[in-house]
């Protein structure tokens, strides 16, 4: 019911948004290239207690966007794929989020266009 109604109500993502994201990627990698990529396991694997994550509040309440940037992040930490595959890992979970993201409007959709057929047996139905 919730990703229904989100059909219709503004987009959370705006140029501060962005921004905010970018600033906050920015320090946590620059953090990775001081002091090493094992530096910021601990932020990645408990993003609701580290400064940096905390820094931005908007961030942290938006899970689904948390959880990809933490499991893309500890794929580089843990350097265990080949860069093809974490590509490939990549799109295909991009992929699946999009395709619940975008479930209930299809849904919403399907309805709208079964409507005009209702109307015209709903009123055989009156008989």
């Amino acid at each position: 019911m919730q990703r229904a109604a989100g059909v219709f109500s503004k987009s959370h993502y705006g140029k501060e948004a962005y921004l905010a994201a970018f600033k906050m990627m920015y320090e946590l990698l620059s953090k990775a290239r001081r002091a090493g990529m094992l530096s910021i396991e601990i932020d990645i694997e408990t993003p609701a207690e580290s400064p940096i994550f905390q820094a931005n509040p908007g961030f942290l309440k938006q899970k689904h966007i948390c959880d990809f940037v933490c499991d893309t992040l500890r794929l580089a930490v843990s350097n265990n794929a080949e860069p093809f595959s974490t590509d490939q890992m990549l799109e295909l979970d991009m992929e699946v989020r999009h395709h619940g993201a975008t479930e209930s409007a299809g849904a919403l959709s399907a309805v709208a266009d079964s409507l005009p057929g209702l109307g015209i047996v709903a009123p055989c139905w009156a008989w």
